[in-house]
């Protein structure tokens, strides 16, 4: 999902009408997508299975499966979604997508523990070496 900063910015550049087409069909696109198609879509570009994202992320198989198939009993938790993210080495960008369609908070830099999981993001750490820089940090590692 596009920061609203980054929306307004691409708006105040329309020039036309044409323009203006295009940015709100490329903003309803966006609105309609689900946690299902972003997972597969990530899981496509990246060519691995949902095995595969649960061994990278170090979650339970059925939990993941219950994620990509967007059949949480409930909304999936914040930390499983960053073990995902994680384990897929999104960008910090494409983690907040994740984190917002699966009904999260995006990281906020501001928050210790949300700057550290975005530095161990853009350098490309997996969970287990995030959740030293947490613990090192004295920070609460993901679960």
């Amino acid at each position: 999902m596009k920061e609203t900063g980054d929306l307004r910015s691409r708006l105040n550049n329309v020039s036309n009408e044409k323009g203006l087409d295009a940015f709100i069909k490329d903003v309803e696109d966006n609105h309609k997508l689900t946690l299902k198609d972003y997972m597969y879509q990530l899981m496509i570009e990246r060519d691995i299975s949902k095995a595969d994202v649960s061994r990278l992320s170090k979650l339970d198989r059925s939990y993941t499966s219950q994620i990509i198939e967007n059949n949480p009993s409930k909304k999936p938790g914040r930390d499983k979604m960053l073990c995902i993210a994680l384990g897929l080495n999104l960008s910090v960008e494409e983690t907040d997508k994740l984190l917002t369609l699966s009904g999260n908070n995006p990281l906020y830099p501001r928050v210790k523990r949300d700057s550290i999981i975005a530095y161990a993001l853009n350098k490309n750490m997996n969970v287990m070496d995030t959740n030293a820089e947490l613990s090192k940090h004295g920070e609460k590692e993901l679960k």
